[in-house]
């Protein structure tokens, strides 16, 4: 099990997205929102 580091939910590790650069993993929705900001500003 991961633990998404936004909103602490936890998941199979196939459905939580790993981000290298950062060292954390994400839920999927958390993954597209922090991403969405970024690309955004």
């Amino acid at each position: 099990m991961l633990k998404c580091c936004v909103c602490g939910k936890e998941d199979q590790e196939s459905r939580m997205i790993w981000d290298e650069e950062m060292d954390n993993s994400y839920c999927e929705n958390c993954y597209l929102k922090e991403n969405s900001k970024e690309i955004s500003s």
